[in-house]
């Protein structure tokens, strides 16, 4: 969506009620706009309309052309509401729809992170390298989180691994120093 210049007033000057009208105006002519969709979500939450956000995200999700937005936005307000393990259960659902897709677990990784919860952090870590040993940021990761659960040695070589794809990520030599 090209936010036009009215709907970025109406933000800025807090008439949400203003904005949204304008939203789902360009919403009846182009429905299918995704950009539009998650905007219309944002501004919902700010009205505080959170089950009426959800909704959308989660209709944003099941877009295609939204699908990895759209999942990361729709975890991480769950996560906001004190429902990571909905957001989880969500991100499980997604898995099991495509397998092969990266971008779900990627994201249940940050949530489990954000939740404390290492052993199932690391071990979905280990799956995306496993699967993408390519990535440079699965391998910071994949290191970060063996460095939360003491393996530094196993977390070293991570570093190194991510290092050998990307010699100028300063964070992998700023974590090998440390």
């Amino acid at each position: 969506m090209n936010v036009p210049a009215v709907v970025t007033q109406a933000l800025e000057a807090g008439d949400l009620a203003g904005a949204e009208a304008l939203v789902r105006a360009s919403l009846a002519q182009t429905p299918r706009d995704s950009e539009a969709v998650r905007l219309l979500a944002a501004i919902t939450i700010l009205r505080g309309r959170h089950a009426h956000a959800e909704r959308l995200l989660l209709d944003s999700a099941l877009d295609e052309r939204a699908f990895i937005s759209a999942c990361a936005n729709l975890s991480s307000f769950l996560c906001r509401l004190g429902r990571a393990d909905d957001a989880i259960m969500f991100l499980d659902r997604m898995i099991a729809t495509d397998p092969k897709r990266l971008w779900p677990l990627s994201i249940k990784s940050g949530v489990l992170s954000s939740e404390h919860r290492a052993n199932e952090t690391l071990e979905i870590d280990r799956q995306l390298v496993e699967r993408e040993p390519g990535a440079t940021v699965l391998w910071m990761n994949y290191a970060n989180s063996l460095k939360v659960m003491g393996q530094i040695e196993e977390a070293l070589e991570a570093y190194r691994r991510a290092l050998e794809l990307d010699p100028a990520n300063g964070a992998a030599w700023w974590e090998r120093a440390n």
